[in-house]
């Protein structure tokens, strides 16, 4: 009777962890990946236009035709729109509410700072900002290759004593020792701090959103 009692609660445990494991194998959320332009290279080919003698102007519009179709669709319209009314400044704006990426917003504040006090040194800040985006981009990567072991070590530390388990089951003086409350207690302890270690380190590993990473 006592090992039947043992078998029935082995069939329930492994029932609750198959019903508890496909919602922890969910990946951790990650912040959205709203960027889907090179805004470096983007920004660089402004500053090679600046550089060959373009206003910063028509060098952002002659950098936005070699964006990919929709977008370079985009700066088209908006370079017709400054031709007729002019305003460089109100038509970074109108581009900003379409394109919303922190790469683009950021180029956008540098680029009407650059326009209203002029000098020469436009080419060289766009291509700071270029690098730094790039170098912003890189620790990001770094982070989320981080976060990857992390999360993949919680699995590991998650899945090691239900595997230990599973295999000190097949052993009768095993099934009996948790047949009796003792070892429901035991096996309830293991269930609560796996689960709630692997919670805790999902946590620690979850990356946050980092604005002007891209």
């Amino acid at each position: 009777m006592a090992q039947l009692i043992g078998m029935g609660f082995g069939l329930g445990f492994w029932f609750v962890v198959l019903s508890v494991w496909p919602n922890l194998k969910k990946p951790i959320q990650r912040a959205p990946k709203r960027v889907t332009l090179d805004w470096p290279t983007f920004i660089d080919d402004v500053a090679s236009g600046v550089r060959s003698g373009l206003t910063l102007p028509s060098a952002t519009f002659e950098a936005g035709k070699r964006l990919p179709d929709v977008a370079a669709k985009i700066f088209k319209n908006t370079e017709e729109v400054w031709r007729e009314v002019g305003g460089y400044e109100n038509t970074l704006s109108v581009l900003s509410l379409r394109f919303t990426e922190p790469g683009f917003q950021l180029f956008a504040k540098t680029a009407a700072l650059a326009f209203a006090q002029g000098g020469n040194n436009t080419p060289t800040v766009l291509s700071q900002l270029a690098r730094s985006l790039r170098a912003r981009k890189q620790l990001e990567n770094d982070i989320a290759a981080r976060q990857a072991t992390t999360i993949n070590s919680a699995k590991v530390a998650l899945a090691a004593p239900l595997l230990v388990l599973l295999l000190t089951s097949a052993r009768p003086e095993v099934r009996s020792a948790y047949s009796n409350p003792t070892g429901f207690l035991v096996l309830v302890g293991i269930v609560a701090i796996s689960i709630g270690s692997y919670r805790l380190m999902i946590r620690t590993a979850k990356l946050p959103e980092l604005e002007f990473i891209r």
